[in-house]
């Protein structure tokens, strides 16, 4: 067979394991760096450049007092950076572990809509919105025969984030902060892979558990002398499934796909200030108790496909499709876009047998979300319009046999 491992490794871990997807996915969390043949060692680094912008609600009113930019400009920092990394050691013809770095969810949401009026410069709405998380994945995988591998492990999980409020459109929220301490927390993940090596054949199916996380919290009240409150918040990361599948079709050129669930529907963050807060103001508003500061309503679908063509022992090229089902919420300055779909290339040099270099670009168009529902009360400030949103993810990755 003379398509190698090592061509399928270049692209597909260079494009699966970055992500704009659903909710604060930024990574599939693949699991393939581990069902490397051989001890197996990869470095990846990828960045984002997003454009992701809107049209404020209320127009007419803001007409009122002289205002016509209803622009919100980038409702996101432009750059996005993803770092990945894996060391996967097999220990004996039957037994193999992994190490398997990603930092699968976060979101760096910063935007101010202050416009000219006719009395001056207004602040209309700010938003600071930042989650970062670190992961660890440590896969233990037993092989019976040269076909199956039977894994699981545990995964170590770091998660922080601020939430900062400011503007009119958030009425009483107007000037809320919170502050989520770093957490560390653990999960675990489970699964299987079945390969034909003659034909560059593999499939997986793999399982990772919620992980909870209980954050320490600082909250400041938007009052005429900020208070600063602290207190507990749990937050719990979402349980997902991949699917992966790849044959080689020719000598010369192999096709892969995957697929992935993850359940948002029951991710939320929402700090105890934040929700009493709402809680006293209900009693004019009773729509302010279903007021979420994020949530998602409904859960992520994924997928990709591609195509491997390698022209010789040196050069091979890539060509992938993707799509983002979305998490179906309404349209604001929390969720700006519905899912997405993509089209990715790849080049990959073989310095070796035992050595590759694969740099790919992937463009990716995010489709709008639907105006606010009757039914979504949970939306703090709406949009009326999306923008034709996009983004453009470029990376390197780097992997050897040893």
């Amino acid at each position: 067979m003379n398509i190698s491992a090592l061509a399928v490794s270049g692209v597909l871990l260079l494009f699966a394991q970055t992500s704009f997807s659903a909710g604060m996915e930024k990574s599939s969390q693949t699991i393939m760096p581990f069902l490397e043949s051989e001890n197996y060692a990869e470095l990846g680094i990828a960045q984002l450049k997003a454009d992701i912008s809107g049209q404020v609600q209320n127009q007419d009113s803001l007409a009122q007092i002289g205002i016509s930019d209803f622009s919100t400009g980038n409702l996101v920092n432009k750059n996005y950076l993803f770092i990945t990394g894996a060391v996967k050691l097999q220990l004996r013809p039957d037994l193999s572990v992994g190490f398997l770095f990603d930092k699968p969810f976060g979101t760096d949401l910063d935007y101010r809509y202050r416009p000219e009026t006719v009395i001056g410069p207004l602040d209309i709405e700010s938003v600071r919105v930042k989650f970062d998380s670190n992961n660890i994945s440590i896969p233990v995988g037993y092989q019976p025969d040269a076909h199956w591998n039977f894994f699981a492990g545990p995964v170590l999980q770091t998660l922080k984030g601020e939430v900062e409020l400011g503007g009119q459109n958030y009425y009483l929220l107007n000037g809320y902060t919170s502050d989520l301490k770093q957490d560390f927390s653990m999960g675990w993940l489970a699964g299987l892979s079945y390969q034909i090596p003659e034909i560059a054949f593999r499939t997986s199916l793999s399982y990772r558990s919620p992980v909870k996380h209980t954050f320490d919290v600082q909250e400041q009240l938007p009052i005429a002398t900020p208070v600063t409150l602290t207190g507990k918040t749990t937050v719990k990361t979402p349980q997902s499934v991949n699917f992966d599948i790849q044959t080689a079709v020719s000598t010369t050129d192999l096709i892969y796909a995957s697929l992935r669930w993850v359940e948002w529907k029951d991710f939320y963050v929402q700090p105890p200030t934040f929700q009493e807060v709402l809680n006293a103001y209900s009693v004019y508003d009773s729509s302010l108790k279903n007021v979420s500061m994020i949530q998602y309503n409904q859960n992520q679908l994924s997928a990709k496909a591609g195509l491997i063509h390698k022209w010789n022992s040196d050069w091979s090229t890539a060509h992938e499709l993707s799509w983002d089902s979305g998490t179906d919420d309404s349209l604001s300055t929390l969720n700006p876009s519905n899912g997405y779909l993509g089209i990715g290339g790849g080049l990959i040099y073989h310095y070796n047998e035992k050595i590759f270099l694969a740099a790919g670009l992937h463009y990716i168009r995010f489709r709008k979300a639907s105006r606010q529902k009757s039914t979504d009360s949970n939306v703090i400030a709406s949009l009326s319009e999306a923008e034709n949103n996009h983004a453009i993810i470029y990376g390197f990755k780097t992997g050897f046999h040893f």
